[in-house]
């Protein structure tokens, strides 16, 4: 409730601001007056939208375990994360820092469930740690690029946020709900923030067959756009 608050007094103060600029704008030209108007109206609703998205399918902000930076996290994710991956992948369990894995179960078009995860870690930056976690995955999956590229995302309050993302795809092993584990084709996107010195590690891991259904590659953007230091 109360980040839908914040988001609406947001929205407010920039209702007022549009005000201000039509005010200011009055003795321009009305072609030119036209197309500014239209422009910022463009951006309110862009930013509402937004707004609503990210009050829509994330929790409220909460603090990485152990740490100051904070981070909302998708509401499929209802039960409270595993701390313990002992269990996960030797790529999983390599990444430096690894906190937390939220696990969901997604249904394929077999009326089959799947295990679907998302990691969260934090560890501090180093200079080639994104060439030590592009080796770990590229040994995981092998023939893969695993090619780090740029993503900025929008943040709640209008601004964005940089991050470094790897993105795989290969067979590998998924919890079924009736507890036995098999190797399919699945999705490994991993995401990397640099914070003031320490490192953010956000990671997607997805059977193809629920890739969709999960609604993952919408989501991941719109929780990376929402790591903040000192939460």
């Amino acid at each position: 409730m109360l980040s839908m608050k914040k988001s609406a007094s947001r929205i407010v103060g920039q209702l007022c601001l549009l005000l201000t600029c039509m005010l200011m704008c009055q003795g321009c030209g009305t072609g030119n007056y036209e197309q500014k108007m239209e422009a910022s109206r463009a951006r309110l609703e862009t930013q509402k939208s937004l707004m609503q998205r990210f009050d829509n399918d994330l929790y409220a902000e909460a603090p990485i375990p152990d740490t100051s930076i904070g981070l909302r996290v998708p509401l499929v994710f209802e039960n409270p994360p595993q701390s313990d991956v002992s269990r996960e992948p030797a790529f999983v369990r390599s990444l430096p820092g690894l906190k937390l894995d939220y696990q969901v179960y997604g249904v394929d078009a077999n009326n089959v469930e799947h295990m679907f995860h998302l990691y969260v870690g934090v560890t501090e930056s180093s200079p080639d740690l994104l060439q030590t976690l592009s080796g770990k995955v590229k040994r995981a999956f092998s023939g893969s690029k695993a090619d780090w590229q740029d993503e900025t995302c929008d943040t709640p309050t209008g601004g964005t946020v940089a991050w470094k993302r790897l993105r795989v795809t290969g067979p590998q092993p998924f919890q079924s709900r009736a507890g036995t584990v098999r190797t399919e084709p699945g999705i490994f996107d991993l995401w990397v923030h640099d914070a003031a010195g320490t490192s953010v590690l956000v990671a997607w891991r997805v059977p193809t067959s629920i890739a969709k259904q999960t609604k993952y590659e919408e989501l991941a953007p719109l929780t990376a756009g929402t790591v903040a230091e000192g939460g």
